[in-house]
């Protein structure tokens, strides 16, 4: 009964790891460099909206962000949902 909120829950966790601009990842990654990276990592900020929609939006039948996450989700969402092996993702 739970397991829709788990997985929505996990779709919204990994997407905001993304390290796009106005997501948490970004800023992760900023921490994770030296000093000189950092700086110019933080200098994409200003596409960051840019790369984010171009990322969503689908090219062919697929977006992107759908073919960066399903293997990704393909992975985790077993992990925590045990009792539903081979469970489609969204």
């Amino acid at each position: 009964i739970f397991s829709p909120l788990i997985t929505i829950n996990l779709v919204l966790g990994i997407f905001n790891l993304l390290p796009i601009h106005p997501l948490d990842g970004f800023k992760i990654v900023g921490g994770l460099v030296n000093e000189d990276q950092a700086h110019e990592w933080f200098q994409l900020q200003r596409y960051g909206m840019i790369f984010l929609l171009l990322f969503i939006i689908p090219l062919g039948s697929n977006s992107m962000l759908d073919m960066v996450m399903q293997p990704i989700l393909k992975f985790v969402i077993p992990l925590f949902l045990p009792s539903l092996p081979g469970m489609g993702v969204i």
